[in-house]
C-alpha cells in the first residue's frame, strides 16, 4: 500500500481529537498509569479517589477508558465528559474553562441521578433534596444575589453521560462498550430556555446547564 493511501486510511478510521474509545485502535503504553490506578481501586479499605492530570492530547481520557473497562464487569461505571456536555448540550464548549470546582461536583451529581434513572434505580428522594440544597448553599457562598430554585431531576436529564456495557448489554471484543444516554431534543437545550448556571461570575454567567425552576 502506498504511503499516501496508508495515511489516508488511518485518517479516516479515527478522529485524532477524540479519545480512543475503541480497543481496536489503542496501543499499549509502557508508562501507562492505568495499572497503578487499578491496583489502588482494588484496595479492600477506604474509597480511593484518583486524579489524573495532563495537558491536552496526552491520553488522559484513553487511560481512563482502560481503567473503566477493567471495572465494568463488576461495577456500574459512569463516564461523564464535561467537554461533550458543554459542546453538545450547551453549545458553548469554551464556557467549561470558566466554571468553579463546586460546579463540576454538582454536574457530577446530576450525572449520577441521570444514570440511576436510566437503569431503573430508585434514588432516595433525600439525595435529590440534598443535592439541591448543596447547590443553593454553594451559590450563596459564591456571593450570588439571586439563587434559583432548581429541579435537579429535570437538570439531570440534560447531562451528556455514557455508561458501561454492563447496562447496554454484552459487547464484542475490540468494540466500544460505552452506551451514550439520550438527552431531550437530541442534546441541545430547548430554544429560548435559559442556560445560566449559578450566577457566580461578576462579568458574565457560565452556562453549565439549562436553568429551570419548579
Amino acid at each position: 500500500m502506498a504511503t499516501r493511501d496508508l495515511w489516508q486510511q488511518i485518517y479516516q478510521r479515527f478522529d485524532p481529537v477524540e479519545p480512543a474509545v475503541s480497543r481496536a485502535i489503542r496501543m499499549d503504553r509502557e508508562e501507562s498509569p492505568a495499572g497503578q490506578m487499578m491496583k489502588l481501586l482494588e484496595l479492600p479499605f477506604g474509597s480511593p479517589r484518583l486524579l489524573l492530570t495532563g495537558t491536552v492530547g496526552t491520553g488522559k481520557t484513553t487511560e481512563l477508558f482502560r481503567v473503566a473497562e477493567e471495572r465494568e464487569g463488576r461495577e456500574l461505571v459512569v463516564f461523564l465528559r464535561l467537554d461533550k456536555h458543554f459542546e453538545d448540550t450547551m453549545g458553548d464548549r469554551a464556557a467549561l474553562n470558566a466554571i468553579a470546582a463546586w460546579e463540576v461536583c454538582f454536574l457530577a451529581g446530576l450525572a449520577i441521578l441521570r444514570v440511576a434513572e436510566s437503569i431503573g434505580f430508585q434514588m432516595p428522594k433525600q439525595h435529590e433534596r440534598d443535592l439541591a440544597q448543596a447547590f443553593t448553599k454553594a451559590v450563596r457562598a459564591a456571593g450570588a444575589e439571586d439563587v434559583p430554585e432548581v429541579d435537579v431531576m429535570k437538570l439531570a436529564k440534560q447531562m451528556a453521560v455514557m455508561v458501561s456495557g454492563a447496562v447496554g448489554g454484552p459487547v464484542g471484543a475490540g468494540s466500544s462498550s460505552w452506551v451514550p444516554l439520550p438527552t431531550p431534543g437530541g442534546g441541545r437545550s430547548p430554544s429560548g430556555e435559559g442556560r445560566e448556571c449559578s450566577g457566580t461570575r461578576t462579568a458574565r454567567r457560565a452556562p453549565c446547564f439549562s436553568a429551570s425552576t419548579r
